[in-house]
């Protein structure tokens, strides 16, 4: 089968990436011809057949690169399905199966108080894309397109927004990637240095506390100012881990006692990650936060309420979930995505 993967900027990291490089992996593995198609050249060069709109690299402008020819180009004729990643906003005039596989809802980014798109300069950035995005959703709402969601979270927004059915399929996790080691007293977060990931917030919690603290994170771009400006921000037992290798994330995620999120969350990998590393997850009382972190006594509501949690897991007071969160997250291995996607493109072509 020829299928064709669409994701807008390839390499920039996260998510993102993470589920087309399975993706990839999976489809190759079952012999389908596979191209992928994106706005601008990769950051990274990783695939072997890939087709651009742009022949350079262009890893600004992200949001205007997912509504860059909304229309499908005409040559997409020549596969047998289509499935669009990342948000792209691409309309289905193929008379092909298309799948939008969204990792967030088609909403506007700025119904969300942490987005960087509220204030300042990104503000202004962000005005016409709004405009854009009204006219996108009515467009995608009449177009042919069926829609998979990374969460129930995205899932329900969506059947709100657009009156269609959602399939949800988690993304991939390699839970075997990882490793638990006999635990420090110290706590860790796994986050892109954006706006967006609230770790202002989680500075301000972990400055309180005297324990060892952790931020793993790239910064590209812009967010090399708001890295900059965390940097100005930490006391002494806060460090910033810029654009580590990964098998030292593994590392000190396999010796760390607890994960501290901060921000809302689409899914939230992660997560995932740190809970198949043996951490306890103290993460906000929001969005697919609750679906990834089940129990109550791990969700905070308030800064004050998040410190208090960190200080009880660090004491051990919350080991006795360890056995459960193990359980709630093989759901979430890469071997159900692999299955769900093997099966959905079986469906496809029958």
């Amino acid at each position: 089968m020829k299928v064709c993967l669409v994701q807008s900027l390839i390499g920039a990291g996260g998510g993102n990436d993470i589920v087309l490089n399975r993706l990839f992996e999976t489809l190759n593995k079952d012999k389908h011809d596979v191209t992928i198609f994106s706005n601008s050249k990769p950051l990274i060069d990783l695939y072997p057949n890939v087709e651009t709109r742009i022949p350079i690299k262009l890893p600004c402008f992200g949001l205007y690169q997912q509504v860059l020819g909304y229309k499908t180009p005409k040559n997409f004729k020549r596969f047998d399905v289509i499935i669009v990643l990342s948000g792209n906003m691409v309309i289905n005039t193929t008379g092909k199966p298309m799948y939008h596989y969204n990792q967030n809802n088609f909403g506007d980014v700025t119904e969300n108080a942490q987005s960087k798109y509220t204030s300042g300069i990104w503000s202004v950035y962000y005005f016409p894309y709004k405009f854009l995005l009204k006219s996108l959703q009515n467009k995608i709402k009449k177009s042919d397109i069926k829609f998979i969601a990374s969460s129930k979270y995205v899932a329900e927004r969506m059947r709100s927004r657009y009156g269609k059915e959602v399939k949800v399929i988690y993304p991939p996790v390699n839970l075997k990637e990882f490793h638990n080691y006999p635990k420090k007293k110290q706590v860790i977060t796994v986050a892109r240095f954006s706006k967006e990931k609230n770790l202002e917030e989680a500075v301000e919690i972990m400055n309180f506390l005297e324990e060892p603290y952790f931020i793993y994170g790239t910064s590209l771009g812009a967010n090399k100012l708001y890295y900059e400006m965390l940097r100005r921000r930490i006391e002494e037992n806060v460090e910033l881990c810029n654009n580590r290798p990964r098998n030292e994330l593994i590392e000190k995620l396999a010796e760390s006692k607890v994960c501290l999120q901060t921000s809302v969350e689409t899914f939230g990998i992660s997560i995932v990650e740190a809970i198949a590393s043996g951490c306890i997850p103290i993460v906000p009382n929001n969005s697919a936060n609750i679906e990834t972190v089940p129990f109550d006594e791990l969700r905070y509501n308030t800064k004050a309420h998040a410190i208090t949690k960190i200080q009880k897991a660090l004491n051990g007071d919350y080991d006795f979930l360890l056995p459960r969160l193990q359980e709630h997250i093989q759901q979430f291995d890469v071997s159900r995505f692999t299955y769900e996607i093997t099966k959905l493109l079986g469906n496809s072509n029958e």
